[in-house]
């Protein structure tokens, strides 16, 4: 190979790779500026020929090809630059440009928002539609519910002057009923003092007969031996006298009999003698040193002396004198601790009487400790265990229960010698009068045979450990044996009453109060 080959070889080598652009770049980029040179050249020459009729014309021809480069030169506004004004024109012309081609772009969605403005437009006109129908259909409403509530109102108001008059009326009525049964009540006190009287005047008679039978009796032993003639006159006198006064005898005992079987007897306490009891608001102390009024505590509370309540007594407050000691207020005859012994509230050193005492009722209770602690005083409970009474029980409870020691507590007496009526036993009442059960009697009601209620008990159930004290719906002996098997059954208070005669009948049979359990023995 010759040298000439082989240095067109490399220099064919050499330059294999290089593009058009590699080796002419630089030409063409000289002739392309030239060309452009050449073209603002020829542009500005030919604009400045035509210089006037574009400027004349320009609103059309501002947007020519030839002229949007030199608008600055052809038409510059006084107070703006060259190039501002071509920027400015350039984007004019792009923007009038592009709007015919936008336009038609967005026409399809532009098509779409109308039709979905025209639904929502025809959605908005059926809700305005609707709204204005509820509107309607309210105004409507409210028409009719203003004129029904006029027309009850016309109605009402008629009635409701009806009923004013009627409630009027009734309680006149009420009033010259109740000043009509105070009269026959009256009436009746009245009759039965008379009768009793009666009675008593009676009684008095059949004892005046028969000692003036003993006076002539012992003048015909004293005739036979001083003045024998005598004798038949005085024999025949005490013959008559006595048929007489058996005659007058049995007529009066009928009439005492009557008396006693239509007005009751009453031969212990009276209603208007109220036993040893507290005002209603009279505090006491709790074991939790908390206090309650008297007439708010519950059975089975704790005192602060440690005893727990057992039985509550409402009670009537007529006819008892009341006295206060410090802020206690208590009924003349209940028993105070003073110095160590228990005497009467009414002769306590410092004890002031209430002259206008007006609280109708007076409340007492029993104990477990069988004293009631209130303030600096020791008051003795409703059952006034005495120590002598308090040896008798524990006797009687030794002999039947259970064997007692002196240093045992007295909850024993309510363990044993406590009792009451079950919840809803029913207790006859006066006259045509319905059976009451006996949580529903109140003070002042008039039972069977006219006896009166001055107290109601409440007792508790809890540790009685003798039930022959409670009595159930019947005194049949089967029901009290189920009671004694079965004291779950019974209610967990018991009930019992006060009453003037000291007794009342349950079940046509005589029942003594509730101070028996204890007098009894």
């Amino acid at each position: 190979m010759s040298v000439s080959t082989k240095n067109h070889k490399n220099i064919s080598e050499l330059f294999k790779d290089l593009t058009y652009f590699d080796q002419y770049g630089t030409k063409v980029m000289l002739v392309s500026v030239l060309l452009l040179v050449l073209f603002v050249a020829h542009s500005y020459v030919k604009n400045m020929q035509r210089y006037q009729p574009i400027r004349d014309n320009w609103s059309a021809r501002r947007c020519d090809a030839d002229v949007i480069p030199l608008a600055g030169f052809i038409n510059t506004p006084e107070g703006q630059s060259m190039l501002s004004f071509t920027n400015e024109n350039f984007q004019y012309c792009v923007s009038n440009i592009l709007k015919p081609i936008s336009d038609n772009a967005i026409a399809p969605f532009d098509y779409m928002m109308a039709g979905l403005l025209q639904i929502y437009n025809k959605i908005m006109s059926s809700i305005m539609a609707i709204r204005s129908l509820v509107g309607y259909i309210r105004s409507k409403m409210a028409t009719i519910t203003k004129s029904i509530y006029n027309r009850l109102v016309a109605i009402v108001i008629p009635i409701q002057e009806v009923i004013i008059r009627t409630k009027d009326l009734m309680g006149k009525v009420v009033g010259i009923m109740e000043v009509g049964l105070n009269t026959a009540l009256s009436t009746f006190l009245t009759l039965k003092a008379l009768l009793a009287y009666i009675a008593s005047a009676s009684a008095n008679v059949l004892v005046i007969g028969a000692m003036v039978i003993g006076a002539l009796g012992a003048a015909i032993t004293a005739c036979f031996f001083f003045c024998q003639p005598a004798i038949p006159y005085l024999t025949g006198l005490l013959i008559n006298y006595t048929i007489v006064y058996c005659v007058i005898m049995v007529m009066l005992v009928i009439l005492i009999v009557f008396i006693r079987e239509t007005t009751g007897n009453s031969g212990r306490v009276t209603m208007f003698d109220a036993p040893k009891c507290f005002d209603g608001k009279t505090l006491i102390n709790l074991a939790n040193g908390s206090q309650k009024e008297i007439q708010n505590v519950e059975l089975g509370d704790v005192l602060e002396d440690g005893g727990r309540v057992t039985s509550k007594m409402k009670l009537t407050s007529l006819n008892e004198r009341i006295y206060e000691i410090g802020n206690v207020v208590v009924s003349g005859r209940h028993s105070i601790d003073c110095d160590g012994e228990w005497v009467r509230v009414c002769n306590y050193p410092g004890a002031k009487e209430i002259i206008d005492y007006s609280s109708p009722y007076l409340y007492c209770l029993n104990t477990t400790t069988k004293v009631i602690h209130i303030g600096d005083y020791k008051f003795i409970d409703w059952d006034e265990v005495f120590e002598d009474k308090e040896k008798r029980l524990r006797g009687v409870c030794g002999a039947n229960y259970e064997n007692l020691s002196s240093d045992d507590n007295l909850e024993f007496i309510h363990q044993y010698f406590d009792g009451g009526i079950i919840k809803n036993t029913p207790i006859v009442k006066h006259g045509s009068m319905r059976p009451q059960p006996v949580q529903n009697i109140e003070i002042g009601d008039i039972l069977q045979k006219n006896i009166e209620v001055y107290g109601i008990v409440q007792i508790d159930l809890a540790d009685m450990r003798s039930k022959k004290n409670i009595v159930g719906l019947t005194l049949l002996d089967a029901k009290m044996q189920s009671l004694e098997k079965n004291p779950e059954t019974a209610s967990p208070v018991l009930y019992h009453l006060l009453t003037s005669s000291g007794y009342f009948y349950l079940n046509n049979r005589i029942m003594h109060d509730y101070n028996n359990y204890i007098d009894a023995i």
